[in-house]
């Protein structure tokens, strides 16, 4: 994991790569495995309220 997180880190800043990213209309920022982990657990929890709260599916 740690390797992989250090090559993830090494090419999100490479100015290439986030002219490729800006060009599909997306920024990408590194977090830590531990951080991108508590980030996408508040983001379940709060928009699965939202999506649960508003009946809204994916059919």
């Amino acid at each position: 994991m740690a390797t992989l997180s250090a090559e993830l880190k090494k090419a999100l800043a490479d100015a290439a790569v986030q002219q490729k990213m800006l060009g599909a209309g997306t920024v990408a920022a590194y977090m830590p495995p531990d951080q991108l982990a508590a980030r996408m657990k508040a983001d379940y929890s709060k928009w699965g309220k939202v999506i649960q709260d508003n009946g809204i599916r994916g059919d």
